[in-house]
């Protein structure tokens, strides 16, 4: 099964998000610190990385950001799971390939979908290199 970082400042969120995805099967780290987030990233090489986009210490955008610049992590897709509107985001990532989004309260059939297709694009043709808004 695919690895998972699971990156948000609320303990309780990090907590249920990798618990059930545990539950589902995956091999699950969660962190609340973005520095911690970029250190583990480097070690576990995530398969996808679940982050939220408003948090402290250079929050979810910075975090895309130095992923994307380190060849092991370069190409992992991203998932926004966050109470920021999606179109704010958006705005922030359009260039960036292999990025969905996911308002928060989770929804786990949500989740479920978002992660199976940000895995399935992250080999994917032609539209790989677009961002994803999954609703």
């Amino acid at each position: 099964m695919p690895n998972i970082l699971v990156v948000d400042d609320d303990r309780q969120i990090v907590d249920l998000v990798t618990e059930y995805l545990a539950g589902e099967g995956y091999t699950v780290i969660g962190v609340t610190e973005v520095h911690v987030a970029l250190n583990k990233a480097s070690k576990f090489k995530p398969d996808l990385v679940i982050l939220d986009y408003h948090m402290p210490g250079g929050g979810g955008l910075e975090l895309l950001k130095n992923l994307r610049q380190l060849t092991l992590t370069e190409d992992v897709p991203v998932l926004f799971l966050s109470a920021t509107p999606k179109y704010e985001i958006l705005y922030n990532v359009i260039d960036t390939p292999l990025v969905a989004f996911l308002e928060k309260p989770i929804d786990f059939d949500k989740l479920n979908n978002a992660i199976l297709e940000l895995l399935n694009e992250s080999g994917a043709g032609p539209d790989a290199n677009l961002p994803l808004i999954i609703d």
